[in-house]
């Protein structure tokens, strides 16, 4: 199961446990909470045991204070640096892990390292890179050439990238697709935007689960709970079945995804559920 953008929306998350099975993985792809300070990461002690084990990574609204907890409480937490121990100190030597037989690599949000004397609750914290200074422009680039610094070093090929933003996540894909078009399947899990959909470029598959805190707390009864459930055969994700559910009401819909579609010989293509 993929999940992100949480948002601090514990009712939310009750429909999202009811999907997750604690004997299989749940990769958790950022924005858990808010601010991610003292009194959010209290709520977090219960989430490591949504999955066996739960995979994260920290979004925009999350904090290195959020890492640490969730480590500490069990979560696999995923940094460029290497995977946190329990006292939130990065394992350098183990930048990836192995998750039933599945490579994972996770790279954390960066934009708390652009503003780290920034504290969580100050209201000039950035949220995006277009709210830093200048507009974020060549912290954005910066952060794009990094990225993919860190995914041609790593040890080994993952089949499993997880990147909150999405937009960071779509510049890994085309720049792997482009580099290596003939290499082994690729999978990046993200979220940011709040939209489910899964984007092809061959060999790299995209998969965005949306909310799954229904866009917060506002959100509740008009906005669904997202996630997606991820089918492999071996080290290569062969369905995705998009899920959304009403956390007032408990209805669902799904919408299955073939992977790779038989169209994805094109340059591009987007998969996401009907609309009605």
């Amino acid at each position: 199961i993929e999940m992100s953008d949480l948002h601090d929306n514990l009712l939310a998350l009750k429909s999202a446990y009811t999907l997750a099975s604690p004997n299989e993985p749940v990769f958790m792809v950022g924005d858990v909470t808010n601010p991610g300070d003292a009194i959010e990461t209290k709520l977090l002690t219960d989430i490591p045991g949504m999955g066996h084990p739960l995979v994260f990574v920290s979004g925009n609204h999350d904090s290195p204070l959020v890492e640490k907890t969730l480590a500490a409480h069990g979560a696999k937490v995923l940094t460029s640096q290497g995977l946190l121990d329990k006292n939130g100190t990065p394992i350098s030597s183990q930048q990836e892990i192995v998750i039933k037989g599945v490579v994972v690599a996770g790279y954390e949000d960066p934009l708390l390292s652009f503003q780290p004397n920034v504290s969580l609750d100050d209201p000039k914290r950035a949220f995006s890179f277009s709210a830093l200074p200048g507009g974020g422009t060549t912290e954005l680039s910066q952060t794009e050439q990094q990225l993919l610094t860190w995914f041609n070093n790593l040890p080994k090929r993952p089949d499993i990238v997880m990147v909150h933003q999405n937009a960071l996540a779509q510049f890994l894909a085309q720049n792997v697709a482009q580099q290596d078009p003939q290499g082994n399947p690729l999978t990046i899990l993200t979220g940011h935007d709040h939209f489910q959909h899964i984007d092809f470029y061959n060999p790299v598959t995209v998969v965005d689960s949306g909310s799954v805190g229904a866009g917060g707390l506002s959100g509740v009864g008009s906005t669904p709970v997202g996630l997606v459930s991820l089918q492999w055969a071996g080290q290569v994700l062969q369905l995705a079945d998009i899920i959304a559910v009403n956390p007032i009401s408990g209805a669902a819909t799904a919408s299955r995804v073939i992977v790779p579609a038989p169209d994805c010989s094109a340059a591009m293509v987007h998969c996401h559920p009907p609309t009605k």
